[in-house]
């Protein structure tokens, strides 16, 4: 759990705050509109309305008590972006994060001293394009490093074989790390003799070039 600040409640700022309510984190969330800060109130241990781009206010928060803060606002404003981040630094936070959908926004955000920027629609489209390129792949989450783990049919030379007979990490270089019943009902680390059916798919993790050989072979 961690103490987190979150600046701008935008739709990402919005959503954001929701996952990390969820998760159990404390959060306290900033807007310039009352309205904003409202309709995400129950989620949160403090609220203020006010504009961060004031070094008054940003000072009130107190932003080093924070393990994180997310700068979240939109491109259309990023001339305030900037001024908040940089603001947030020179009080002391631990770690910025802000969001940028321009390579030279997160440029700019990063020489001010943003500790990581954030690309929301980048990493939506790319989600979106892995997910919708083959009709056998159902969800992706892009890890670091290139690795990847995707929601995929098993292949029909698999079915009715057991892990251990498939031996994926051997032949594919993959890991299946969980079988997914069209109920929903998952399974994690599956052993080696769970026999592989038509109904469950796999979620494997690897590398994603790996795992493009296998999505390869289906005919869609």
């Amino acid at each position: 759990m961690k103490n987190t600040l979150v600046i701008g409640l935008g739709q990402f700022g919005r959503k954001l705050t929701a996952n990390m309510a969820e998760l159990g984190n404390q959060i306290m969330a900033v807007d310039i509109s009352e309205e904003a800060v409202s309709e995400v109130l129950p989620l949160l241990e403090a609220a203020r309305v006010g504009d961060c781009t004031d070094a008054e206010v940003i000072r009130s928060l107190d932003a080093p008590s924070f393990d994180i803060c997310f700068v979240c606002i939109g491109d259309r404003n990023f001339q305030a972006a900037m001024e908040i981040t940089a603001l947030l630094k020179e009080a002391g936070a631990k770690t910025v994060v802000a969001k940028a959908s321009k390579d030279l926004h997160a440029r700019l955000l990063s020489r001010i001293g943003a500790d990581e920027v954030i690309f929301p629609d980048q990493v939506a489209a790319e989600r979106a394009a892995v997910k919708y390129s083959s009709v056998r792949v159902f969800d992706y989450i892009e890890l670091e490093a290139g690795y990847s783990i995707y929601e995929i049919e098993p292949l029909a030379e698999w079915i009715g074989r057991t892990l251990e007979d498939v031996q994926l990490a051997t032949v594919y270089h993959v890991v299946v790390i969980g079988l997914k019943e069209e109920s929903g009902k998952l399974t994690m680390m599956p052993d080696g003799g769970t026999v592989l059916t038509p109904d469950r798919h796999l979620l494997v993790l690897g590398h994603r070039s790996d795992i493009t050989q296998i999505i390869s072979k289906f005919k869609d």
